[in-house]
């Protein structure tokens, strides 16, 4: 039902939403890293997606960066301790959410 491109245009997403956000102030930000993995590196397959997200005592959402490659295994593995280690303030590590499938 989701993936249905006629369902999503009637579900109303308007690009006013949208903000440009200078980035400058992170530091009163709950960091999270979200990590979609692809099943493989084939032509074919879909791509892994790597989004950090900042989330605001003013109740927005930041994204932060986002990452939609094809990767191998070892591809992911560096490409998120490398964003962990972009977005680490202090002793303050983001929280890593990977989406399992089973």
């Amino acid at each position: 039902m989701m993936r249905d491109a006629k369902q999503a245009s009637t579900m109303g997403f308007s690009k006013k939403w949208l903000h440009v956000w200078d980035g400058y102030n992170q530091t009163n930000l709950n960091l999270y890293i979200i990590v979609d993995p692809a099943g493989s590196v084939k032509k074919r397959a879909d791509f892994t997606t790597m989004w950090v997200i900042g989330c605001g005592s003013d109740k927005n959402y930041y994204i932060l960066d986002l990452i939609r490659d094809k990767f191998d295994l070892t591809g992911k593995a560096n490409t998120l301790f490398s964003l962990v280690r972009k977005y680490t303030r202090n002793t303050r590590k983001p929280i890593v959410y990977y989406i399992r499938f089973r």
